[in-house]
């Protein structure tokens, strides 16, 4: 056999390889949309990166059990009476970022399990004068249509006074 036909042989070989193809992973600046977005929505962005148990970062649902484990703490008997146990074993969580409500209003996360709706509403640099109310209507309603428990939370960078008269349902 000659050298052209070693050749040839080769690239039929090489042809029919399957050569492995890298997995995507986005790196932080295309998770945050930067520089085109404001800090709030940068933070946004990195939370559901990191909520969502199904992006390449391996920790699973780890930021989800933390959140949990944290609202538990301080809220323990409104976490009881809707069943927290059952909150940690989730294995599959799916965020949505901007969810825009029927008054056209953004919530900033929007976190879904399998007994879950988690409202998210950061305010980094910001005052809270968002419509709670609609917020909460909002995710109540979807909750309700799948059998979910509605959960709202405040992620606030200001004085707790700023705050105080938000939609008590929001914690």
């Amino acid at each position: 056999m000659n050298d052209v036909e070693k050749f040839k042989i080769l690239v039929e070989k090489f042809n029919r390889m399957v050569i492995p193809k890298k997995k995507y992973e986005p790196s932080y600046l295309e998770i945050c949309d930067y520089p085109w977005r404001r800090l709030e929505e940068i933070c946004s962005r990195l939370f559901a990166f990191f909520f969502n148990s199904k992006n390449p970062h391996g920790l699973e649902t780890l930021f989800f059990d933390t959140l949990v484990e944290v609202y538990q703490e301080k809220f323990f008997d409104e976490m009881n009476r809707i069943g927290a146990p059952r909150f940690k074993n989730t294995h599959c969580v799916e965020v949505e970022v901007e969810v825009i409500t029927e008054k056209s209003n953004r919530i900033d996360l929007l976190l879904t399990t399998d007994s879950l709706k988690i409202c998210i509403e950061n305010k980094i640099d910001a005052p809270p004068d968002n419509d709670f109310d609609d917020y909460f209507s909002y995710v109540k309603k979807e909750s309700e249509h799948f059998d979910l428990h509605a959960v709202c939370i405040l992620f606030a960078l200001c004085e707790k006074a700023e705050y105080e008269n938000v939609n008590p349902n929001f914690k």
